[in-house]
Formats: structure tokens, sequence, C-alpha cells
């Protein structure tokens, strides 16, 4: 069989695609594609619109080297500090530093703008310029507590020694290089003259401003269970990050030894006022002894005696352990009724429930009788000279100044008053078992004098004020070489030191990601248009958008410089139209010719191409072929084959003709071809008349007839010859034909008594969806002539093959 199946040169010749060689898939034998196959679709799609998918990786590669102009490297700066402090019990001073602020109380300070204020003045970081190279000339700028934030412009004239001070397009201040720029905007300036015609630009921004800003860029972590404070601050200038961060650490040093000398001063001001309180009552206790002793040694005795009875003079062991109750009980009954006193005052006064240290202090009996009333009064005490300290650095919403006012309220309103209740009730019971045993005593013991037993009383009142006041000074003391010596509980371990090399070198994964966000974005407008696109392209679109089976497909044929086709791709096609006709013969009606008609939904499909190749294939397969050019407008099949036009189709079905003259025998071998005939305005009338009575006097004469119908787009003509043939064949050509289009005229054909075979695919290629339907190219043989072998011995494979026995590593 000859490779040429449409004679070189050829009108016909033209309709043959020259594209990339094609293999093509087998139709009728071979599983349709799997449908949804989304993956190798988008892979056809990206390779069809790669100069766009291109295109847009390049847009997006020069958008990411554009940004990383405008992105800066960052650079950071890393120092650890040492929070120290003695945490063990019964160590404590009068200041205990594990107390003063806790671990989260210290991230808390060093991002205070009390901290961070000091840092934002102190380097300057509240203004800046558009062009590092101009801040030699803010070398000591600084601002007053008023002054006008914004962008500005110092512009100087073409001497260079006056300048314009400019804010949005106004002038603000005027005058000559050498004074003070800007001092009624509130700048602290005297800058060195730029140069002559110079516009230098900054910003100035508040302090409050640019901390915020500058807390945004600085990270303080304590990991868990250490001592060690880990700080990390961020900036573009590696050497300004390390200024920054070890001046961030002064100050941080410098606020935290204020804030506990302060603490420390208070809690020694708090210590001072209890311990005048607690002298003066010792001093009040000793006065009342003194007098009672002189008042009671002058007075007469009762037997006569120089000194008085019942006094300490005067007394025996028998009658001081007597006393002793009776000093005991009057204590006893003087401080419940203070205490009852106390209890009531608390409840009745401006705040209901409150107990304060200062009512405690009067009260040195019953404190020193309670540990749980003395442990309240001295937490109470510190808890409130913490919160002075700490209300002199924050703010009353502070989170420690809160926790501080909520603990002092609790142990005025609760705990202390809890334990004076429990305390009013042990006197109670301590009075009560004191006065039970004083009067089983005897009678003769109530006649002692009460002096006694008022001299112990005042005894006892000077002993335990003596004791309070002893404590109370040593703790002031101790309060007070404190504060001259108080130092932060915070120790600098490693100062930050500039680094050299960015941390974060963001340029090439900005660049990076603008490759890959460019070919997302290029992938994404593929897949788009792939949607958005009318013309088939893939399997599927034939199986399930318009429903119809797939019985062959056609590749392109490839030709070269020189116009030459390729024998290997031609091959390919030839075994195309061999599957295709195998196709055909199992479709058709069985005991019966091969009638079929070749459409397409729109011109340019290729469907004479596929109807007059199709035919030969018949033809050189030795059945009788007959091929009909049915396309009575446009029809071109005389040509391909050089036969007359005329006598044709239109001139039998008009009488001007039988179809023995219409007939051309023999334009190849078992091909016969009837032409489209005279060109003629009623020609598409005519399919409708005799058309029916002419198929019928050729079906008993051939084999296969093959009708090239008109396209579905053109009119009638097709559907008339598609209803006498009875079966057709829809020619869909890969990147040409409209979908919408062959599904309109599918819809039409629906309703019409036409059995469609299916869609032959025409001019498609082998890549994405096509690939899998390629013929071995291996097996291309030509025509050759065999070669005579010269005898050979019989090897042992042979002796083997004879034998039966064949060897498993033989390729067959």
């Amino acid at each position: 069989m000859s490779t040429e199946l449409i004679p070189a040169g050829s009108p016909a010749g033209m309709m043959q695609q020259p594209q990339t060689p094609m293999m093509l898939a087998p139709g009728s034998h071979a599983p349709p594609p799997q449908s949804g196959n989304q993956v190798a679709r988008l892979f056809a799609a990206v390779k069809r619109y790669r100069w766009a998918v291109l295109a847009a990786t390049v847009a997006g590669t020069i958008g990411g080297v554009v940004a990383t102009r405008f992105i800066k490297p960052q650079y950071e700066a890393y120092a650890t500090v040492f929070l120290s402090g003695d945490t063990k019990k019964g160590n404590e001073g009068p200041i205990r530093s594990q107390e003063m602020i806790q671990q989260q109380g210290w991230i808390e300070l060093l991002n205070s703008f009390e901290v961070t204020d000091q840092v934002v003045r102190r380097i300057g970081l509240f203004v800046g310029t558009d062009s590092p190279k101009d801040s030699v000339y803010f070398r000591g700028f600084q601002i007053k507590e008023k002054m006008l934030p914004g962008d500005y412009t110092l512009k100087t004239d073409k001497t260079g020694k006056a300048y314009v001070l400019a804010r949005a397009g106004v002038d603000l201040d005027k005058g000559q290089f050498g004074d003070s720029v800007g001092a009624k905007l509130g700048f602290i300036w005297k800058p060195k003259s730029p140069g002559p015609d110079k516009n230098i630009k900054f910003n100035v921004k508040t302090p409050r401003d640019a901390s915020v800003e500058l807390r945004k860029q600085f990270t303080a972590v304590i990991p868990q269970f250490t001592p060690f404070l880990r700080l990390k601050l961020i900036d573009e200038n590696g050497e300004r990050a390390a200024t920054t961060l070890n001046r961030w650490l002064e100050e941080f040093t410098n606020v935290s030894s204020r804030i506990k000398k302060r603490n420390i001063v208070e809690f020694a001001g708090v210590l001072e006022d209890q311990l005048k309180t607690a002298q003066k009552r010792l001093n009040d206790a000793e006065t009342s002894l003194e007098n009672f002793r002189v008042k009671t040694i002058t007075e007469p005795s009762e037997v006569g005696t120089a000194i008085s009875a019942g006094t300490q003079d005067t007394k025996d062991p028998t009658f001081r352990a007597f006393f002793d109750q009776k000093v005991q009980y009057e204590n006893i009954r003087r401080d419940r009724e203070a205490l009852e006193k106390l209890i009531a005052d608390s409840r009745s006064g401006p705040n209901p429930g409150v107990i304060t240290a200062e009512a405690l202090i009067g009260l040195p009996g019953v404190v020193q009788g309670s540990p749980a009333l003395g442990e309240a009064l001295k937490d109470v005490t510190e808890k409130q000279a913490k919160l002075r300290a700490f209300q002199q650095v924050y703010t009353d919403d502070y989170k420690a100044v809160t926790e501080l006012k909520s603990a002092v309220r609790t142990l005025q309103t609760q705990t202390i008053p809890q334990a004076a209740l429990a305390m009013l009730d042990q006197l109670r019971r301590q009075e009560e078992a004191v006065g039970q045993r004083i009067n089983s005593a005897g009678a003769e013991m109530r006649k002692i004098p009460q002096r006694t037993i008022e001299e112990g009383r005042l005894r006892r009142e000077v002993e335990v004020a003596g004791i309070l006041y002893t404590q109370l000074l040593a703790k002031y003391n101790e309060a007070r070489m404190s504060t001259a010596n108080a130092e932060a509980d915070v120790t600098v371990l490693d100062t930050a030191i500039a680094p050299l090399d960015p941390t974060r070198n963001t340029t090439p994964g900005i660049i990076f990601g603008g490759i890959l966000a460019g070919l997302a974005l290029g992938i994404a407008v593929a897949f788009v248009l792939d949607r958005l696109d009318r013309r088939f392209r893939y399997p599927e679109q034939a199986t399930d958008e318009l429903g119809l089976e797939i019985v062959g497909f056609v590749p392109s044929l490839k030709v070269n410089r020189r116009g030459e086709r390729d024998p290997v791709a031609t091959a390919q096609v030839v075994e195309a139209f061999r599957t295709l006709r195998l196709s055909l013969q199992h479709l058709s009606v069985p005991n019966g010719p091969v009638v079929v008609t070749i459409t397409s939904p729109m011109s340019g499909d290729g469907k004479s191409l596929i109807a007059s190749n199709l035919a030969v294939s018949f033809a050189e397969s030795g059945m009788r072929t007959l091929l009909i050019d049915g396309d009575v407008r446009r029809g071109a099949l005389h040509s391909a084959f050089s036969v007359p036009q005329v006598p044709g189709v239109v001139d039998v079905l008009a009488g001007r003709a039988t179809l023995l003259d219409a007939l051309r025998p023999e334009v190849q071998p078992n091909l016969a071809l009837i032409p489209c005939g005279t060109r003629t305005a009623r020609a598409p009338e005519l399919l409708n008349s005799p058309l029916d009575q002419m198929f019928r006097a050729l079906r008993s004469q051939y084999d296969v007839i093959v009708v090239d119908s008109p396209p579905l787009g053109a009119g009638a003509d097709s559907l008339a010859l598609a209803i006498v043939a009875g079966a057709t064949c829809i020619v869909l050509r890969a990147g040409e034909t409209d979908r919408k289009m062959a599904d309109a005229k599918l819809r039409v054909m629906d309703k019409l008594p036409v059995r469609v075979l299916g869609a032959i695919l025409n001019d498609v290629t082998p890549d994405g969806e096509y690939a899998y339907y390629s013929y071995l190219s291996e097996y291309y043989q030509e025509d050759r002539e065999p070669e005579a072998e010269p005898p050979r011995e019989m090897t042992e494979e042979m002796r083997l093959s004879r034998s039966g026995i064949v060897r498993q590593d033989i390729e067959d």
C-alpha cells in the first residue's frame, strides 16, 4: 500500500496541516481518556499558552527585583541579662528583691515608656532622613517638650548660607546657618550648611511615637525555670541595632535601680512612722510606770511601814504568782476592750470593714499575742510601701499596681478582720479562764492592794512596748543601710555587638517569591484561557460535553523546510486511517454496505481530507468503494483526483445527466468518484428530491459509500445527506472546531433519524491527552526485496529451538 494517500501537489493536499509530528491514537479499540484528568489538561494548557506563562514569570521576577530595592536586609542584635536576688525563705531583708518585680514585670518594665522614651531621646530615633548620607547633618538634633512633628524639607539657597525650613509645601522657618534651625517649631538644632541648592528631606516624630515603633522591633523573653532575660532587636542598620540595644540595657538598669531605691525609701518611711508611734507608746508606758511608783512609794502603808504594801518591793513568791494572774487578767481585759472598740469602729467608720495597719500599731499586746495579726501587719506594711513606689513610676491601670491595690484591700477587709475576730474570741476565753483562777484563790488574796496589780500591768506594757520598739528600730536601720547601697537586681551578662552580616537577607526570598508568583499567575492565566477557550482541544470534550464516541484519531502531518513529508509520520497517518476503517466496518449495519457521511460543525475542520483518505483506505483494502462529493456548494474532490467537475451529483438530481454519466470509475484501484457537479443556487433544494433513489441504486453496486458532506453550519445540506445515508461521523479538528457550534448542531441532529457513529479527531498532536494513542515508530517498514542469506552452521540456539526449547532472554 502506498503511503501517499492524496497526490502530492493537488489542491486537497492543502488540507494536510503541516504541524509537529503526530502519532495517532487508535480510536475504537482503545478506551477513551478518563474525564476529569485536570492535571494533564493543565499541563497541556500551560504548554499551549507557554508564552503567556513565560511573560508572567518574567514580570514576576522583575517585580521581585524591583521590590528588593524597597525592602532592606534586617540585622539582629542580641543581649542577655541575669535577674539576681536571693529567693530563699527566711533570708529576706527589708525589701525582698524577688518580690519587687515578677518575671513578667521585668519584660513590662523593659517595654515601658519610662525606658524607651529615654532611649529614643538619647539616640535621636525620633528623626529620620530619606537618604542615609544626610544623617550627618542631624548629629546633636534634639527636641523640646512641645514640638511640631511631620515631614520637613531643609532648602538652601545658591550661596549655601541661608536656609528655608518647609513642611507640606509651607515655609515655616527661615534664617542663616549658624543660628538655631526650627527653634519656634520645637527643634534644638544647629546644623552645618550642606552646600548650595540642597534639599534635605527628614521626618520628626514624637518620642512616644518613635518608642511605639521601636517596641515593634524588640523582643524579650525569659526561658522557663531560668533567671535569664534574653533580648533581641531588629534594625536595618546593624551598628544602630547594637547601639540602641546597649542604650536600652543601660536605661533599663538605671530605671530598675531607681525603682528599687524608691521602693526601699518608701518602706523605710513606713517603718519610720511605725517606729515613732512605738517610741511614743514606750515613752508613755515608762512615764506611767514611773509616776505610779513615785506615787505609791510615798503613800503610808496599811501596817505603818515606810513602803506601801502590795508594791514590787513588798511582794514574796506567793503573792507574786497571784499578782501576775491579776496583771494578766487586767491586760487581757484591756486588750479585749480595745480590740472590741477597734472592730466596732471599723464597722461604723468611713470605710466599713477596713482595719488599717496604723490602728493595730496602738494595740501591741494584741499584735504580740496573735501571730496571724503580726504576719498580716507585716505583709500589709510591705505591700503599702511597694504600692507607693510603683505608683510613682506606673499608672493606676498598670497590672502590678492593680494587683497590689487588690492585695492591700484584701488584707485590710478580710485577712486582718478575720484574725482580729479570732484574737477577740481568744481573749474572751483567756479572760474567763484567768478570772476563774483568780476567784478560786481565796478571800485572803483579794485583800492584796490593787496597786500591785496596776504596777504589774504597767511593767508589762513597758516590756511589750520595748520589744516592739526594738524590732522596728532594727528593721528601720537595716532599711536605711539598704537605701544607701541599693543596686538593681539585674546584671548585664552579654552586651549587644553589631552584626556583620544581615540575619534576614530577604532579597533571594523576594526574588524567588516573585518568580513563583509570576509562574502561578501565568499558570492561572493559562488555566482561565483554557476554560474560556471555545475551541475543541481534549478528547473528553468530545465524549463528555458533546456526548460522542471517538471512532478515530488523525494526526497532523509534518513536513520539513523543503516541503518533504516525514515518512514515519506519513506511515502513522496511514495506520490511523486503517484503524478508522476498521472501526467503521464494525459500527456499520451487518450484511450491508458501509454507508457513511463525513461532516463537521464548520468549514476548515478537514472533513474532505478525512472522507477522501478514508475512501482510499477502503479501496486499498480490496473493497469496492464509492466517494461522493455531497458538498454541492464548495466541493473540490474533483480537483483532488484530477477529474472533470461536470456532470456530477447536482446534474443527476436535476435530470441533466444519468448516474452512469456522473460516475468516474477507477480514479484509483477499487475507487470510484461522483463529483459535486454544476454549482447552482438551487443545488441545496435538489438534495431533498430524488436523492434517496440515487442511493438505493448505488448500495447494491458498492461495498462502501463515503459521502463528503457540507459542514453542519452551512445549512440543511448535510442533514439531508445524513438522513439518506443513515449514518454520519463528525470531524472535530483540534484547536479549530467551535465546541458551542458543534453542540448546537448536534442537538438539531438528535431530532432526526440519523445514527451518529461518533467523532473523528483530526490534526491532533501526541502531547498531553493524546500521548498514549500513538503507534510504535520502530514498526515502520518500507517495501524492500528479501535478501538471500548464505548458509550457515546450526547453532546451539537453533538446535534448542528445533527441540522445542526457547531461551527466556531471546526477545520476541
